[in-house]
C-alpha cells in the first residue's frame, strides 16, 4: 500500500482559503499545548474552542498546528470507517460565524515507530539547536520514508520520536479524503 504525507498549506488553499486558524483553546479558555498530542496523549479537556484569524468561508479540512486534523461532518463520515481504534473525536467550535458548524478535532493516538532514516530526506538540526521536542536526528522532512511493514492496515498514523510530526494517510484514507471534497490538500508520496 503506497503512503502519503498531508500538507494543507498549498499553493490552492492559499487561494481559495478565506479563514485561518489563529488560536485554539480549551473548553475552560485555557491555552492548549499541542506538544501533548505530539506523543499520542489522549486529551480530556473537553470541548476545543478554535479562534480564527480571518473568519471567511468554513474549511472542510483544516490541521491545528500541524498536529491534530479539524473536520467537519461530512468529512468525518467520509473518514470514520478508516480511524484506528483509539482515534480521538474531540467536539470543537470554531468561534465566529460558523459558531453553529459541527466540527470535531482528530487526536491520533497511534504514533507508530517506522521512519526509515537510512533513506528519508531531511533537513538535520545543528546539535546546538536541538530542542528538547525535536528529534536529534532530524527537525523536518524533505520526503519521509517508512518501513510500511510497520504500518501494514493503518491508514492514519503519526511519526514516534519525531516532535512537530506530521499526519500521514494510506491511500485508501487520501482516497477518502479527497472524496469529501478536499482538493485543496496536498498527498506528498513517502518515499519507496
Amino acid at each position: 500500500m503506497d503512503y502519503f504525507e498531508i500538507s494543507v498549506e498549498t499553493e490552492e488553499s492559499k487561494r481559495i482559503r478565506t479563514w485561518w486558524i489563529e488560536d485554539a483553546f480549551d473548553a475552560a479558555g485555557g491555552d492548549i499545548d499541542f506538544d501533548e498530542m505530539y506523543g499520542g496523549v489522549p486529551w480530556s479537556r473537553g470541548e476545543i474552542r478554535v479562534r480564527l484569524a480571518e473568519d471567511g468561508d468554513a474549511m472542510p479540512f483544516d490541521m491545528l498546528f500541524t498536529v491534530a486534523p479539524l473536520v467537519n461532518e461530512a468529512v468525518l463520515a467520509a473518514i470514520r470507517p478508516l480511524l484506528p481504534k483509539d482515534a480521538q473525536l474531540i467536539p470543537a467550535r470554531v468561534k465566529g460565524r460558523h459558531a453553529s458548524a459541527v466540527y470535531h478535532v482528530v487526536n491520533f493516538l497511534n504514533v507508530v515507530d517506522c521512519v526509515d532514516v537510512t533513506r528519508a530526506d531531511y533537513v538535520p538540526w545543528e546539535p546546538d539547536e536541538i530542542e528538547s521536542w525535536s528529534n536529534p536526528l532530524g527537525h523536518w522532512f524533505e520526503r519521509a520514508a517508512i518501513h510500511k511493514d510497520r504500518v501494514s492496515g493503518v491508514h492514519f498514523f503519526r511519526l514516534k520520536n519525531w516532535g512537530m510530526n506530521r499526519l500521514f494517510v494510506s491511500a485508501v484514507a487520501r482516497d477518502a479524503l479527497l472524496g469529501a471534497r478536499t482538493p485543496w490538500l496536498r498527498f506528498n508520496p513517502v518515499i519507496d
